[in-house]
């Protein structure tokens, strides 16, 4: 059964024009908006040729430089005024410093010790060493002088002071296997200089150290930097 049709009323037909203008109004000055909007902002990202400029007022540093591969001898420090008076015990101050030049091979491992003291005083001479584990126990070790991989020193007398520093390289063969009963750790050293009565307890770092068998040492010699075993 077919319902007859209604005559819109046109109160209504007026309506839905008025909305629809409306809306195209609005749509309108949103368009008209965002084309008077101003564009956003891009940062570009830095390329191979660009460079990032610090704020003003913000300090600059130089480019740290890559270590030299090579290291090559400079000879010792140049010292003012030789000191006169032999080191005691109570003056002087020695430390595990690091590695040495030639310590990338289990066979040649080395280790330097560095020297000062509390006021100026010399040493001379070839180091003796004793090694001990945390437990105070002495291991046993083979001091001999020379036979090391590097720079051949010659014994002299070596300032020592606040500013002035010395030092002294061992060698040994490094274990591989680990601590043993036989090889335990090394977590104490002090040394002895014969020549003036001279014993001295190491600051080892909190380094241990496995070195059982023959240690190999320089004489003391001025400075403390490792290109002065550089042969």
């Amino acid at each position: 059964m077919r319902y007859p049709r209604t005559a819109r009323h046109p109160r209504m037909i007026l309506a839905v024009v008025g909305i629809a203008v409306g809306f195209a109004v609005v749509g309108f000055g949103l368009a008209g908006g965002a084309g008077n909007a101003p564009p956003p902002t891009t940062i570009p990202s830095p390329g191979a040729s660009a460079a990032l400029v610090p704020p003003p007022g913000t300090p600059t540093s130089q480019p740290v430089q890559p270590p030299s591969e090579t290291l090559a001898p400079q000879g010792p420090p140049v010292i003012d005024v030789p000191a006169t008076s032999a080191c005691t015990s109570g003056e002087v101050n020695a430390t595990l410093q690091g590695a040495g030049p030639y310590d990338n091979d289990p066979a040649t491992a080395q280790q330097i010790i560095s020297l000062s003291s509390t006021v100026p005083c010399y040493v001379s001479g070839y180091s003796e060493l004793a090694f001990s584990t945390e437990s105070g126990a002495v291991v046993s070790t083979t001091v001999s002088d020379g036979s090391y991989t590097g720079a051949s020193q010659s014994v002299s007398n070596v300032s020592l002071s606040t500013l002035n520093e010395g030092s002294f390289l061992f060698q040994y063969v490094e274990t591989q296997n680990g601590a043993t009963s036989n090889c335990p750790l090394e977590t104490a050293l002090s040394i002895e200089i014969p020549d003036q009565s001279l014993t001295i307890n190491v600051n080892m770092n909190g380094v241990g150290l496995l070195i059982c068998g023959t240690v190999n040492v320089s004489p003391i010699i001025q400075g403390n930097s490792i290109d002065r075993y550089v042969s």
